[in-house]
């Protein structure tokens, strides 16, 4: 379905990616399964059943995420203090508390940090 157009399959994937919204990407498979369908349905029955399905993927090697300054500075925070609440590394770090949630979540999603114990009692542990 895609190797004819496997180009442009990996640029609307990328720009969900940069998007962070896959509508494109939806959009674009909806279509080429519609053609597929439509193919499919007027090809003769003997072609289908004799057709092979060996279509190698090749799929681009992922880059891996780089740990932003920001990211770096509340890692060396909470190895200092694992006990650290998101307001001390706010005040510590003089940046909003938001920013600071987000950067976690990103930590935590890469596998760099993780949290041990309750929201209140628990503390972070840099993996």
């Amino acid at each position: 379905l895609i190797h004819d157009q496997q180009q442009a399959y990996y640029q609307v994937l990328g720009e969900c990616d940069r998007a962070s919204d896959c509508t494109a990407f939806i959009a674009f498979m909806l279509q080429n399964l519609a053609v597929a369908l439509k193919e499919g349905i007027g090809a003769p029955a003997e072609y289908a059943a004799q057709t092979p399905v060996q279509t190698p993927v090749q799929t681009p090697v992922e880059k891996p995420m780089r740990l932003s300054a920001t990211g770096a500075k509340i890692l060396a925070a909470i190895e200092t203090t694992p006990s650290i609440t998101i307001s001390q590394l706010a005040v510590a770090l003089e940046i909003h508390s938001r920013t600071i949630e987000r950067h976690i979540k990103t930590l935590q999603s890469l596998g760099k940090l993780q949290r041990v114990g309750s929201t209140k009692g628990g503390v972070w542990r840099v993996l």
